[in-house]
């Protein structure tokens, strides 16, 4: 496969022959701008400088710079992006910290560029877009941890750094200016959150204008990904294009997957004629996993998922394991005990050794959920979106739920029949949602819903459904629009065969002929002999 420029046209992202391309890909977050909830630290050292200066004060200023040489050459390499590519992901997002490529001068790390670099190639080799992505601007955009700055997002008060991030950007396009692999510049992470967007909406606006005309004095041809103020999520400063090639982005995080809650972007959309994009998503469960990455799928919205790669976690697909006497670290971290600089020097070396991938655990069920793939558990509230006749035919009655998919034609509740309210989607850390969160659709006679879930490599599957029915109910259940011959009645206790099932997109469809069904999920799984 041959990577070619992506351009705009309407409402979708094309390759050079005009061909719609769907950005599905993971964050390289945490490598070189590191993120202390993904080392397992609290506000202490949060941001990169304050990781930084405690891995300093731990062990010294030159076995700090040697750490982060190792660091930088190991977290993220060739065999990660073949991995990514091998799951199946055409994409990564690569957020930069300025000061991995930019002095506090103005003169450029050429380090830095080469580790930029480096990834690039590698996303060549292995067919893979890169969004380059600041995440970290001169002086911060955000006024938070995740910018590196000092609390207060003074890329929007201090003209000069205004000024580098404007030279930064110049760089970067001048560097790639006629690259394929180059899928978009994505210009500043989640700029001016809460309060700061009324103080300074007015800066990020010329900003960006200025960014877009530095940008293209240079490069005519790259998308430039712009994100909305407060998180990425409010999109008010977006009245118009300020160039033919730009993606707009949002962000989703801890709220409800469904159409409901992104429909201000939908609109956007529509009226802009612009293209959309999930840039960050994540740090949830699977269930929420299927549910978002699979709307986004069924709505033609390219997605990101946040993050590749952290330390101790199921909600991620690749996990670092916890070095010994981690908690060590994360006491001197928080301001208590520090260890002595022997064991320290020990905990950090396990800690270099374990986050090459070949030491870290994978997780194929977060892939898998993310990208509705078989083997899979179809969690049944998160059916495909497409409407009345399409992925259901059904009649709606009031549970008592609230706040997800109340849109929409199907009969939804909690498991628990006395939970009423509000659905909510905490990040637990857990795979799995809580069982106070478990959801059910519930069916009656002759309603039916249909499930999407997609097969890499043919092979023989079956299907098991879960939850509850009637004594009288009659279940027919269909693949890609044909009867199965088996009886799928016995909720959770059999199989049904799907038989041999070939690669690509699916669906399978649960119909109620008699009596009435609680579905909770179905399994599809391969056959055992």
């Amino acid at each position: 496969m041959t990577l070619s420029l992506l351009r705009r046209e309407g409402r979708q992202i094309v390759d050079a022959v005009g061909q719609p391309v769907l950005l599905r890909g993971v964050g390289l977050g945490n490598w070189l701008l590191p993120e202390g909830y993904m080392w397992h630290f609290g506000d202490d050292a949060a941001s990169p400088w304050q990781i930084e200066a405690l891995i300093t004060d731990l062990i010294g200023q030159k076995s700090a710079q040697e750490f982060w040489r190792r660091f930088r050459d190991t977290y993220i390499t060739d065999q990660d992006i073949a991995a990514i590519a091998a799951y199946g992901y055409n994409s990564v997002r690569l957020p930069i910290n300025w000061r991995i490529v930019m002095t506090e001068g103005g003169e450029w790390i050429e380090d830095g560029f080469d580790l930029i670099a480096r990834t690039v190639e590698a996303c060549r080799r292995h067919d893979l877009y890169v969004v380059l992505d600041l995440h970290g601007a001169p002086g911060g955009q955000t006024g938070t941890n995740i910018d590196d700055s000092a609390g207060w997002p003074d890329l929007f008060t201090d003209p000069r750094n205004r000024q580098l991030t404007i030279r930064l950007w110049q760089e970067l396009a001048r560097r790639y200016r006629h690259d394929p692999v180059i899928a978009g510049y994505d210009l500043l992470n989640e700029p001016l959150p809460g309060d700061h967007r009324d103080r300074y909406r007015d800066q990020l606006v010329r900003l960006y204008q200025d960014l877009i005309s530095a940008v293209r004095a240079v490069d005519p041809d790259h998308l430039i990904i712009l994100e909305g103020m407060h998180w990425s999520n409010d999109w008010s400063i977006f009245t118009e294009l300020w160039d033919d090639q730009v993606v707009l982005q949002f962000h989703k995080y801890w709220n409800a997957p469904d159409t409901d809650s992104i429909r201000p972007y939908l609109d956007t959309r529509e009226r802009l004629d612009v293209p959309i994009w999930l840039g960050e998503s994540g740090e949830n469960h699977l269930a929420w996993f299927q549910g978002t990455f699979g709307m986004c799928d069924d709505l033609g919205i390219g997605w990101n998922f946040w993050q590749w790669k952290k330390l101790g976690t199921r909600v991620s697909p690749v996990s670092i394991r916890v070095p010994d006497d981690w908690h060590l670290i994360q006491a001197a971290a928080a301001g208590g005990d520090r260890p002595d600089a022997e064991t320290v020097a020990k905990i950090l070396d396990q800690y270099l050794d374990n986050i090459a991938l070949d030491a870290c655990e994978q997780h194929q069920d977060v892939v898998h959920a993310m990208m509705r793939r078989a083997p899979l558990r179809l969690y049944a509230a998160h059916f495909p979106v497409g409407g009345d006749g399409i992925s259901w035919s059904a009649t709606r009655l009031d549970t008592g739920l609230r706040s997800f998919r109340e849109s929409e034609g199907v009969t939804l509740a909690f498991a628990d029949p006395e939970h009423t309210g509000e659905v909510s989607f905490p990040a637990t850390g857990d795979p799995y949602p809580r069982p106070a969160d478990a959801l059910e659709v519930r069916l009656a006679a002759g309603e039916w819903v249909t499930y999407r879930f997609d097969v890499r490599a043919e092979t023989d599957l079956t299907a098991t459904l879960l939850g509850a029915t009637s004594p009288d109910t009659r279940l027919r259940l269909s693949l890609d629009g044909t009867d199965l011959p088996a009886d799928p009645s016995a909720l959770g206790h059999a199989a049904t065969a799907l038989g041999r099932v070939g690669v690509g997109p699916h669906t399978l469809t649960v119909t109620v002929d008699n009596g009435w069904a609680r579905l909770s999920a179905i399994d599809v799984g391969t056959r055992q002999t």
